[in-house]
């Protein structure tokens, strides 16, 4: 069995999505068999990344109106990579947001066992590597189902007081209390030792110790992202811009930790 990996954040705006969609294209680009959820059923956006509409939604998965393989979209043929990438995209139609947004605390509860279902399946019958579920950022019930049936919760914050000190919450008030592994990314960074190779350490000592979890990597501000609108996976586009640069580092480190046991 693959690796399930959920990533998270305290509020929206941190580069989550762009993040995990960058990864797990960097993973199957080495080789690796990726399948990317879009679990953020009330602001979706990884349809947008890979430019994607497909025939069956998550959505609809979870509601029971189809299998999970039906939703699931393989990209491998359309993108220059070694390994499998595959998604599973949240319907972003307005009708079936504000579904999902009604939907009461027990019926969220209930898919749990969806999710489980749906975790079993991608590393189960299509044999898949790794798993990545882009939750929605917050304590909703349906991200607490995706990272309760993660191997690795990675939580992308920025480094200003109100994410510190909200990612702070999660990491006592959620992480900890599931008892998976948890890891930090700090994005958009725009202190200077985030641009110096030789500082990044000290930056990095400074968050894990107001943290109190390892930092997985550490992604500095790079304004011309912004330009993009969020439109792209610029390791597919732009595979040489530092960006993604700096998130194979992350990759490797992913790999690394991953490979000695989650």
């Amino acid at each position: 069995m693959g690796k399930a990996i959920a990533f998270h954040s305290y509020k929206g705006g941190t580069g989550k999505t762009l993040i995990s969609a960058n990864l797990a294209a960097i993973l199957a680009e080495g080789g690796s068999d990726v399948c990317v959820l879009d679990y953020d059923f009330r602001a979706p956006s990884q349809h947008l990344l890979f430019k994607q509409n497909p025939s069956h939604w998550l959505d609809e998965f979870l509601l029971g109106k189809c299998g999970i393989e039906e939703t699931i979209v393989d990209l491998s043929s359309m993108l220059p990579v070694k390994g499998r990438l595959m998604a599973g995209f949240a319907n972003p139609a307005c009708d079936t947001m504000r579904l999902m947004m009604a939907m009461d605390d027990t019926w969220e509860t209930k898919s749990l066992h969806g999710t489980i279902k749906a975790k079993d399946a991608v590393l189960g019958s299509l044999k898949v590597d790794y798993l990545i579920f882009d939750t929605a950022p917050g304590m909703q019930l349906l991200s607490a189902n995706a990272l309760a049936v993660s191997d690795v919760n990675i939580v992308v914050t920025k480094t200003d007081e109100f994410d510190i000190e909200g990612t702070k919450e999660l990491v006592r008030g959620v992480y900890k209390v599931l008892g998976r592994k948890v890891m930090m990314i700090a994005n958009r960074v725009l202190e200077r030792e985030a641009y110096v190779d030789e500082l990044r350490g000290d930056l990095r000592v400074v968050l894990e110790k107001k943290l109190g979890v390892p930092v997985l990597g550490i992604v500095p501000c790079y304004c011309d992202l912004q330009s993009s609108g969020g439109s792209t996976v610029h390791t597919l586009t732009q595979p040489e811009h530092p960006f993604v640069r700096v998130l194979r580092g992350i990759s490797a480190e992913l790999l690394h930790i991953l490979g000695n046991g989650a």
